[in-house]
């Protein structure tokens, strides 16, 4: 009898748990931006719009957060549902990024890409 009692409370508790724990809201991505540019298997993001043709100098002045990502391939990289590949980033876009880990605190602040949500 008392096994059948642990067995029925670990069947009501355990499902408890997980869907607490997945249930979580995500974090708020670490910059939203445009990808300033593209290098081999990296992108230099700066937060909010800025003009492609603005010197590195005018938005470091600015104050602006400017990250850059490694990217790899457990990086999640997507636009609304669509699943995407590197080859599919380009300059000017507008993203969403979460990092994987602690960010280098450098100016531009380095890190690996977790996920990029290319938004419209």
């Amino acid at each position: 009898m008392k096994n059948k009692i642990v067995v029925l409370v670990i069947l009501v508790i355990l499902p408890l748990i997980v869907i607490s724990c997945s249930s979580k809201p995500e974090k708020e991505p670490d910059i939203t931006g445009i990808i300033y540019s593209i290098t081999e298997q990296s992108i230099l993001v700066v937060e909010g719009v800025v003009d492609l043709n603005t010197s590195y100098d005018e938005w470091f002045e600015q104050g602006k957060l400017a990250i850059s990502f490694t990217v790899n391939d457990k990086t999640i990289i997507k636009q609304e549902k669509q699943e995407l590949t590197f080859n599919d980033l380009k300059e000017g876009q507008m993203v969403k990024v979460w990092s994987i880990g602690p960010l280098a605190e450098s100016y531009p602040m380095q890190g690996t890409a977790r996920e990029i949500i290319v938004l419209d």
